[in-house]
């Protein structure tokens, strides 16, 4: 009895180190495939990071006014765009419309054609209350 006992204990323990050699086993491949993640995020992270800053660095020199806007409040201008019309991060963009109507079409021929292929004239308020017209592609 006390063989049998002695036995299968050395056979639990026996079970218990191969199946805790597995587990570590398999620890050591998943750290090992975190590890590759997370290098090729890094790696994509910083690829994305000097794409960005070298399409910052063309927007910033650029000839052409650039804003985007989201609910009707510019996200991103670019200094061209400030210069010309005083639109700024976090200004109200129908603000620079002279004829509020006009920016509402432009952005329904947006939604409809999903793109402007051809020009759009507007009127827009300028520094110190000028108006200039201007064109948005």
């Amino acid at each position: 009895m006390a063989l049998a006992g002695l036995l299968g204990g050395l056979v639990l323990t026996t079970g218990l180190t191969l199946f805790i050699g597995f587990l570590v086993r398999r620890n050591r491949q998943i750290e090992r495939k975190v590890d590759e993640a997370t290098l090729a995020l890094r790696q994509s992270s910083e690829a994305l990071g000097r794409e960005r800053a070298l399409l910052q660095r063309i927007l910033d020199v650029s000839p052409v006014g650039v804003a985007i806007t989201i609910d009707n409040v510019a996200r991103f201008t670019n200094p061209r765009m400030e210069e010309m019309f005083a639109l700024r991060v976090g200004s109200d963009v129908p603000d620079l419309y002279v004829v509020s109507g006009q920016r509402n079409a432009l952005l329904d021929k947006l939604d409809r054609e999903g793109s402007l292929r051809e020009r759009f004239r507007f009127a827009v308020s300028v520094k110190k209350g000028e108006v200039q017209e201007a064109l948005e592609l």
